[in-house]
């Protein structure tokens, strides 16, 4: 197969969905930033400039969460499965007693990451040597972009910084967007307090219940539909993997998609999220009317399904293509570190270190998992180093080629 049909292959099938999937990408993160559970509060935006900026919102304390009422407890989310403790040495003889961790937002206030990072400020203290004292500030503009360029360039590395922005900023270092000044896969990396876990699924009276019965050559087939967020996943199982799937086009969405599946005009989906599914269908789930067969994921993934359903990263070896592959870790990215946590470059490895421990122990507490279910918010922690992992095998891993070929799909 020479290199010139690979990129034929890979930009017929994908055209029409990778470009459609950016942009659904980008509208879910933004959405995700003026959540309406939260008031927001005036704030001042910074300039343009990353090295004149500075954080302009009133600090907060820890321990205050946003000023509006939460939502009353939610009894649909249930508690994550404990997951396995990262492998690291053991935490160094540090303290940050007395200190003052400064934890930037690259939102608003009274969006989803202010939301999620005012609990986090509450609770992280207690996992840190020494208890500090967390302030959180505001520094909105560019999609969190100047929140980024700060964090990289201008925050000390000596001092106690830390931040979270949008996971999908390397769409916009990957495109050389003007005003970008950060390498994504340069920051320390914390952890990501949730994931959105995006899966394929098929009626159950289909049979299908492993994805690898879509993988013998003469054995089950399986009608997909697909809209064009999420037919990149399909094409790509397709082409890279053979698999025995016939995609069915031309739907807007998921109204369209869940109302086909339950008619029986098509028999699975593949390439939405698994949080999503429960809360649109929760029926079909209790009455056994679907089942997940592949977790499209770089991390663990949902607990729901981490036990029983395989992960796409267990066929990477099947793939047909080095840049197919890539193409495909480059998509999946965003949604694998959807709530990120971050310290800047040059940040000493022994303060590293103890953030990600404490991040690690703070997710685990029934306390923090308590106080984001209550407000109908998952817990679906991802580990610093894994997140690390994810960000530079798929971005600082990728060849050139691939870069390029994402850049022209997108």
């Amino acid at each position: 197969m020479t290199r010139n049909w690979q990129r034929f292959l890979v930009k017929r099938h994908m055209w029409v969905g990778i470009a459609p999937l950016v942009l659904a990408t980008t509208l879910v993160l933004a959405a995700c930033s003026s959540d309406p559970t939260v008031a927001p509060s005036p704030t001042n935006t910074p300039a343009s400039s990353a090295a004149t900026v500075t954080p302009t919102a009133t600090p907060s304390q820890p321990g205050v969460t946003p000023s509006a009422t939460l939502p009353p407890p939610a009894t649909s989310t249930p508690l994550p499965k404990p997951t396995e403790r990262p492998t690291l040495v053991p935490t160094p003889s540090i303290t940050f007693a007395g200190k003052t961790v400064r934890m930037i937002i690259g939102f608003s206030p009274g969006g989803g990451y202010d939301f999620y990072s005012r609990i986090v400020a509450e609770h992280l203290p207690r996992f840190l040597p020494g208890a500090p004292q967390i302030i959180v500030q505001n520094m909105p503009g560019a999609g969190s972009v100047i929140a980024a360029n700060w964090l990289f360039n201008t925050a000390n590395p000596q001092e106690l910084n830390i931040g979270t922005f949008s996971p999908s900023l390397y769409l916009q270092q990957l495109g050389g967007q003007t005003g970008v000044q950060f390498k994504f896969e340069d920051f320390r990396w914390l952890a990501s307090v949730a994931t959105v876990n995006n899966t394929c699924f098929a009626r159950t009276d289909t049979g299908i219940s492993s994805f690898d019965q879509l993988l013998s050559s003469g054995g089950s087939s399986l009608a997909v539909g697909a809209s064009p967020s999420d037919s990149i996943y399909s094409n790509l199982l397709i082409d890279e993997l053979d698999a025995n799937i016939q995609l069915a086009t031309g739907y807007q969405g998921s109204a369209d998609l869940l109302a086909a599946i339950e008619e029986g005009v098509v028999d699975a989906r593949c390439g939405v999220p698994w949080s999503n599914t429960k809360a649109l269908r929760p029926d079909w789930i209790e009455d056994d009317f679907i089942r997940p067969f592949l977790s499209l994921t770089l991390g663990d993934g949902h607990p729901d399904l981490m036990d029983s359903v395989p992960r796409i990263t267990e066929y990477r070896d099947r793939f047909k293509t080095e840049i197919g592959w890539q193409v495909l870790q480059l998509a999946i990215v965003p949604d694998s570190i959807f709530r990120p946590y971050v310290a800047p470059p040059g940040t000493p490895d022994d303060v590293v270190q103890a953030l990600r421990e404490a991040f690690w122990a703070m997710m685990q507490d029934a306390r923090f998992v308590r106080d984001l279910a209550n407000a109908d918010r998952p817990v679906i922690p991802v580990a610093g180093a894994d997140v690390e992992r994810i960000v530079k095998d798929a971005i600082g891993g990728a060849s050139q080629e691939a870069f390029d070929l994402f850049r022209e799909l997108t």
